[in-house]
Order: structure tokens, then sequence, then C-alpha cells
């Protein structure tokens, strides 16, 4: 730096000085920059984590379902697949397809309306629907206002009429019709 007088030296020392200054200025917009998006990546990591357990605790909640359903005697996916139901009695393909025809024309319905068709007490026909859910009929129920609503699983349906899965002949059909 010879041949520099004081006064061009300073002003170089100066201009260092200022260009260090907006260096430092821009290296500490960059470490607040970072440090928001540490605060943001730590806060979505909190989230996730807790989306996380939450995931995990529903996780073990349906593996509990599922082994309680199996111990009732219920396999996920045994009606579309491949239904297991012991043979039923004349009276309860009755009143099978009884339930089914409403089922699928009236959608939920109660013991009193397979009741009034059947000629038997309500009671009775409650009897017959818990023997036919215990040899693997598939039914849904709902509570309504306190009464027993009920129908036969669509897909039970649509597989019964394809394969016949309870071989109802065409006289047990007509007999009820």
């Amino acid at each position: 730096m010879e041949g520099l007088t004081k006064a061009e030296l300073s002003s170089v020392n100066t201009d260092i000085k200022e260009l260090l200054f907006h260096i430092e200025e821009q290296f500490e917009d960059h470490l607040v920059a970072i440090n928001e998006n540490t605060s943001e990546i730590l806060s979505i990591y909190e989230g996730l984590s807790e989306v996380d357990s939450k995931l995990e605790k529903i996780s073990e909640r349906m593996e509990r379902i599922e082994i309680f359903l199996k111990a009732m005697g219920y396999s996920p996916g045994q009606i579309t697949k491949n239904p297991k139901v012991s043979p039923l009695t004349k009276k309860e393909k009755e009143i099978y397809l009884i339930i089914q025809t409403l089922s699928q024309t009236i959608g939920f319905i109660n013991y009193n309306d397979v009741s009034r068709r059947t000629n038997l007490p309500e009671d009775m026909v409650n009897l017959y629907i818990c023997g036919m859910m215990q040899k693997g009929i598939p039914f849904v129920k709902k509570y309504l206002n306190g009464k027993v609503l009920l129908k036969i699983e669509d897909s039970f349906i649509e597989k019964q009429e394809k394969e016949n899965l309870l071989s109802i002949e065409q006289r047990t059909i007509s007999s009820v019709l």
C-alpha cells in the first residue's frame, strides 16, 4: 500500500468497514430467518408428533376391537369373501325372506314389522333373529327412541341372491309371498 496517502488509506479503511458492516447485517438477517424457520419447523414437528401419537392410540384401539370381534366369532371380510352360515330352519328361512324383502324396500325395520307378517309374537321373532345371528346371518342394528331397528347387511343379501348360501328353495319363497 505504498503510494497511498493517509486520506486515501482512511477512505479505503472506511469503505472496508462499511462493507463488513453490510455483510454483518446480511448475516444477522440470515440468522434471524434461520431462527424463524427453525421455530416454524419445531412447531410443525410438535404438531406431527401429536398427530402420530393420536394415530398410534387409534391403531391400538383398532387392534383391541379386532381382538374382541375375533373372540366374538367375527372375522373381518367374512361377508364379502367367504361367509360361513349354518343351515337355517324352514321358519328361519321364511323370516329371513321377510326381513330381506322389507330391508330392500323400506330399509330398517322393527320386530313388529316381522311379527305382523309372520303372525308370531315379537318375542318369538326376536328369538328367531337371535338364532339367525348366531348362525352367521349379518344384521345391522340401530336404536331409535328405545326401539330396535334392523336390516340384513346389503353385501350379504347380494351374495345370497347370487350364490343361494342359505339354500332357499322356490317353494319357500312362494309360501312367504
